[in-house]
C-alpha cells in the first residue's frame, strides 16, 4: 500500500469513498456524523490546498 497526500486529480476517487463512509455510518448507528454531504467538495479542496488530505 502506498500512502500519499491527495491532489485535485484525486477528487473523483476520493468523493465516492466519503459517500460510502456516510452510508456505512448511517446504516450502523452513527447517523449524526458526516451528515448533509459533509465533508463537501469545497472542504476537501481546502484540505488538499493546506496539505491535510
Amino acid at each position: 500500500m502506498h500512502i500519499q497526500k491527495a491532489s485535485f486529480k484525486h477528487l473523483p476517487q476520493i468523493t465516492p469513498v466519503y459517500e460510502q463512509a456516510r452510508q456505512f455510518m448511517s446504516a450502523n448507528g452513527n447517523g449524526k456524523q458526516w451528515i448533509n454531504g459533509y465533508p463537501s467538495e469545497e472542504i476537501l479542496r481546502r484540505d488538499i490546498m493546506e496539505g491535510n488530505l
